[in-house]
């Protein structure tokens, strides 16, 4: 083959590529989920290998369809070469609906190493305080609710050391909402068959947090009352 003949079907596999990745995009987008697995499926069948944005879709369209164990599969995969937060973190989401609770703790342990030192601007989603919170509601999807609460008294520690509340606020920062954590909280208190309006969860958070804070508190208990 010729230099020349070669380049040329490099480019025209580039194309294909780009033109297969922007249809998997555009499915994935209009939650086409069953489309974005089987259109993947008949590329790989015609041995091309999937890049890992395409391979990443795959694994969160069997995610959202609740298929956990092949979501688990194509997320360590991808774990195991870009071996960053995000992808550990993918795996972690899939552990837990498996009730594969020991391996996801020793997923979480090593996003807590990793995090260390990690770049400020890095999404959001993937802030300690909002992985605590997947994480504690996953524990409390397996009813394992002191392991839960352990993980909401960290998030509590930040609430009462930036003591506002404001969603925005908060949102920038990568720390779930105080009515997320409250809800969350009432869920892990009534697991543990304990009365979180006397507990010193609340106690210690109200005497912290601000006058917009306070009040969401007094709501969200008021709430549970009904």
């Amino acid at each position: 083959m010729s230099i020349f003949s070669f380049f040329i079907k490099e480019k025209i596999k580039s194309q294909r590529d780009i033109s297969f990745e922007n249809e998997i995009n555009k499915l994935y987008k209009e939650k086409k989920y069953d489309e974005v697995i089987s259109r993947a499926l008949t590329f790989r069948a015609d041995e091309q290998e999937l890049s890992y944005h395409i391979k990443k879709k795959v694994a969160l369209s069997h995610y959202y369809k609740n298929d956990f164990e092949k979501s688990l599969t194509l997320f360590e995969e991808i774990a195991s070469i870009k071996n960053d937060v995000e992808s550990w973190f993918n795996v972690l989401m899939s552990l837990m609906p498996l009730k594969k609770t020991q391996q996801g703790k020793a997923v979480f342990d090593k996003i807590l190493t990793m995090h260390k030192g990690l770049d400020p601007q890095q999404p959001r989603e993937l802030a300690i305080p909002n992985i605590r919170f997947y994480y504690a509601n996953g524990l409390a999807d397996n009813n394992l609710f002191n392991e839960a609460l352990e993980q909401l008294e960290e998030i509590k520690k930040i609430y009462m050391t930036i003591v506002i509340t404001d969603d925005t606020f908060v949102y920038i920062r990568g720390i779930p909402f105080l009515s997320s954590t409250l809800d969350l909280a009432k869920r892990v208190f009534k697991g543990l068959c304990s009365d979180i309006s006397d507990s010193d969860f609340i106690k210690e958070l109200i005497n912290k947090v601000d006058d917009e804070g306070k009040k969401t508190i007094k709501n969200s208990l008021e709430n549970e009352c009904v």
